[in-house]
């Protein structure tokens, strides 16, 4: 039996954690879940090491569009987009663009970009 492979899903809405998380689970993986930088602090952010990251095959990361407030008055740019990747993250954000999928996100979608980043071919941020 081959060993289960574990994705990070990293987006401060419930729904979604859960909507993705549940489809996830039925095509086999294991997930594990970060409200992400707009409810805890994010090392990412600061270009430092994040041990649940780490500490998983790939990530689904939901990536707020530009203009979108931050906590404490701060704005995100896409940064953690900008950060080295190897190819493991699987970005969803609401204007879609290249190197993301565009929400509302189909569950075979999702599972596709899934199993393309836990091989190492996901879709590149432009």
């Amino acid at each position: 039996m081959s060993e289960q492979r574990t994705i990070l899903i990293v987006t401060d809405d419930a729904r979604r954690t859960q909507a993705w998380a549940d489809v996830l689970a039925r095509a086999g993986y294991l997930t594990f879940t970060c409200p992400g930088p707009t409810m805890t602090p994010c090392p990412r952010l600061g270009a430092e090491r994040c041990a649940l990251r780490e500490a998983v095959d790939a990530a689904v990361v939901e990536v707020q569009s530009p203009g979108e407030p931050f906590p404490h008055g701060e704005w995100m740019a896409r940064a953690c987009t900008r950060l080295p990747d190897d190819h493991t993250t699987v970005y969803i954000a609401d204007e879609g663009g290249p190197g993301s999928i565009r929400h509302p996100v189909a569950p075979s979608t999702l599972v596709e970009a899934v199993h393309e980043a836990v091989a190492g071919r996901a879709r590149r941020p432009a």
